[in-house]
């Protein structure tokens, strides 16, 4: 597997590209869907997160139709970030693991609104389930 990096506007974090599907590809809405972890309890929903979470410096992470991005802390270099997160890409695709564990019931990376969000965030909700 040969994973591709692109850069950012934002000079800490990094698109990595690994040839394959990362959010399901069929479908153009799931194309345009993204799914976000902003810290490593939010990715203990994801195999994949988890094992970004757990490389010293990372601070987010971000699946696409086809790229994962990671964000991370100012302090630490891509030098000797990268090839962990090489690693971990990899591994996990690679090995056939799904990206979302199916027993995590996440209904904000599925659009679906739910009593507690607010009216904007459900009206945001419906508009994206919509297109």
């Amino acid at each position: 597997m040969f994973i591709q990096t692109a850069t950012t506007p934002n000079s800490d974090a990094l698109q990595f590209i690994p040839g394959v599907p990362v959010l399901g590809s069929e479908g153009a809405a799931n194309n345009m869907r993204t799914i976000e972890y902003n810290s490593p309890r939010e990715g203990l929903k994801s195999p994949l997160a988890t094992r970004l979470f757990a490389i010293e410096g990372v601070k987010g992470i971000m699946y696409g139709s086809d790229f994962v991005t990671v964000r991370k802390d100012t302090d630490h270099p891509w030098q000797l970030m990268k090839p962990d997160i090489y690693a971990a890409i990899m591994d996990h695709f690679s090995s056939g693991r799904a990206l979302i564990r199916e027993d995590s019931s996440d209904s904000s990376s599925k659009g679906v609104a739910e009593e507690e969000d607010s009216e904007i965030v459900s009206e945001i909700k419906e508009l994206l389930e919509s297109r």
